[in-house]
């Protein structure tokens, strides 16, 4: 709670997070949230690669996503200016 943070959907998995809540699995759907800080967040925004999901009430990012690592902010999955 001393660091506020956001969740955050990568965008290469945005299609399987909205199948399994469309499905009802919810607890499915909450393996592809990732948590970013506020910062980051603020950051990533100022460039077009965190966008709010009004209609999923969601947020998604163009972010690279390392299995094993997490997501990788410095990288991009499809490009500045893609999501809508």
């Amino acid at each position: 709670r001393l660091i506020k943070s956001i969740e955050v959907i990568p965008i290469k998995y945005e299609n399987e997070y909205l199948n399994e809540k469309e499905n009802k699995r919810y607890f499915e759907a909450m393996k592809y949230n990732a948590n970013i800080s506020f910062g980051q967040g603020a950051k990533l925004q100022s460039t077009d690669r965190l966008k709010f999901r009004k209609d999923g009430k969601y947020w998604v990012v163009d972010a690279k996503y390392d299995e094993e690592i997490g997501l990788l902010l410095d990288e991009q999955e499809i490009g500045i200016g893609i999501i809508d």
